[in-house]
């Protein structure tokens, strides 16, 4: 529209060749951008370490008798030679709990009346002994006649083998063994095929006491 007095612009228009670059301008940025913008972290996973965890049970020694072998805590001793009619073997705990815990281990002449406030079930197998089982409660809490002082023992049942337990002495803790049929005692081989029979018997006089270690001696038992 013309208007008196006020003169007309003229709209600038573009080249044709300025158009058409500034269309390829576009068209570059649009492939460059992404890809130069992108991430290009390396991820470096460092090498797999395996490593093996090894329960410590404590260190054992081996006690070499004539006829059989079996291992303690290795601190414990071999106590001196004790006149007895009966052909027995005694340990103790070394260290800082000296004389707190004692093992007799009882070959072919075995006390027919020895009682015990705890009874382990073992079994011979071969040359060797397996434990069956746990170890029994204190038997006070599972065998009936609880008022008697008979010093001979009670007779009772744990995991159906028999044993004596001494009601007389509630407040000790004696461990012992017996396999079934065998009042206080265990048949096993040696390797030459001859019998022997055994009892072991295991006192802890802590204030809180564990039989593990008379466990981890028995099945670590072995005939000659």
């Amino acid at each position: 529209m013309y208007r008196a007095g006020l003169k007309q612009r003229r709209r600038r228009r573009w080249p044709i060749w300025t158009a058409l670059l500034l269309v390829l301008v576009l068209i570059g940025g649009v492939l460059w951008v992404p890809k130069h913008l992108s991430a290009h972290t390396q991820i470096t996973q460092s090498k797999a370490v395996v490593t093996t965890v090894v329960a410590d049970d404590g260190a054992k020694k081996t006690f070499d008798e004539t006829d059989f072998s079996f291992k303690l805590p290795i601190d414990w001793v071999k106590l001196p030679a004790v006149p007895s009619q009966y052909h027995m073997y005694r340990y103790s705990s070394g260290g800082k709990t000296a004389g707190m815990q004692v093992m007799e281990v009882y070959e072919d002449t075995i006390p027919a009346k020895y009682a015990v406030n705890n009874m382990v079930v073992v079994q011979g197998g071969g040359t060797g002994i397996a434990v069956e089982g746990e170890v029994s409660d204190n038997c006070a809490q599972f065998t009936k006649d609880a008022t008697s002082t008979n010093n001979d023992g009670i007779l009772a049942k744990w995991q159906g083998v028999d044993f004596l337990c001494d009601l007389g002495n509630q407040s000790r803790n004696v461990a012992g063994t017996s396999s079934l049929g065998n009042l206080n005692s265990v048949a096993v081989k040696s390797t030459t095929g001859i019998e022997h029979k055994f009892f072991f018997s295991y006192t802890d006089s802590g204030i809180n006491p564990k039989f593990s270690v008379f466990v981890a001696a028995l099945n670590s038992f072995g005939m000659k």
